[in-house]
């Protein structure tokens, strides 16, 4: 059976974290910020992770207990604050010993320098990675990029600025660079440089699409081993929310929608055969097949 992108998201996780004192009985810490920790919880559960010889999963932006003869893994997206929140763990007495750094997305060359420049830091760095996962694997056939506010940074007046005056050029492109760095992180994990498609006209979705493309063109130079599918390559198809405005405002009559609509408290996920097998039916097929 082929591989689901919750699979594969698991995988990568799972690679990463084992990767860490391979062959040996050493535990480690496993440090996530507010975005990897939804990046983690998405794709794996809390036993996958701490079967990996993981002692415990921290919390980058709470206090933590110093562990210094413990190596850290340090799962963290790019940012200048999750950077510098790392390296204040080694400001005064090191909080731990070995370093293992895995980046969600490529790292600046700015954040490179900065870290280079931390003596206390840089000596104990045993591996830096990109792993190129900046999503949520929301379902095994469904993601996220957990942007909310790219809707008003797309469509909202800048502050100040009169209603339905359009965003400044700066801002929207600072959203459409976010967007395309996700959806690039999701092509690379499903091994695919798709034909890309995009409304025409539409400035939202050309943008965003041009930029997808030119991270996959320089993921594919910057690494040369990756080999993308090349016999039937995917097709990615990138609209503006003005190409279908009702969607949002209607309410879907699916057993999954229902069951969230009606029950206040309920766990459900994709280890129930029924749930998965029946979530997307309409209610009417779906009462026929679930058990009363």
């Amino acid at each position: 059976m082929p591989q689901t992108i919750k699979d594969l998201a698991k995988g990568a996780i799972l690679e990463m974290v084992r990767s860490v004192n391979a062959g040996t009985d050493r535990w480690k810490v496993l440090v996530v910020d507010t975005l990897t920790v939804k990046i983690l919880s998405s794709a794996c559960s809390l036993s996958d992770v701490t079967d990996e010889q993981v002692m415990i999963v921290e919390s980058l932006e709470k206090t933590r207990q110093p562990m210094p003869d413990t190596d850290v893994l340090y799962f963290l997206q790019p940012t200048e604050s999750s950077v510098d929140a790392m390296l204040m763990d080694f400001s005064g007495k090191p909080k731990y010993a070995g370093v293992h750094i895995f980046f969600t997305s490529r790292v600046a060359d700015e954040l490179i320098s900065k870290m280079k420049r931390n003596a206390a830091f840089i000596g104990r760095v045993r591996a830096l990675r990109e792993v190129q996962l900046e999503f949520l694997a929301h379902e095994s056939q469904a993601f996220l990029l957990n942007m909310p506010e790219s809707f008003r940074d797309l469509y909202g007046s800048s502050p100040g600025a009169a209603p339905g005056t359009p965003p400044p050029h700066g801002m929207l492109n600072v959203a459409w660079e976010n967007i395309a760095l996700r959806l690039a992180t999701t092509m690379i994990t499903l091994n695919e440089f798709p034909t890309i498609r995009h409304m025409k006209g539409n400035q939202n979705s050309m943008s965003v699409a041009t930029k997808v493309y030119d991270k996959l063109r320089d993921h594919k130079t910057q690494v040369p081993s990756w080999a993308p599918n090349s016999e039937s390559p995917a097709t990615l198809v990138i609209v503006d929310r003005s190409y279908d405005a009702l969607a949002p405002l209607m309410h879907e009559y699916t057993y999954q929608a229902m069951v969230y609509d009606t029950l206040k408290q309920v766990l459900l996920n994709e280890n129930d055969a029924v749930w998965s097998e029946n979530r997307h039916l309409f209610i009417s097929e779906a009462v026929e097949k679930v058990p009363a």
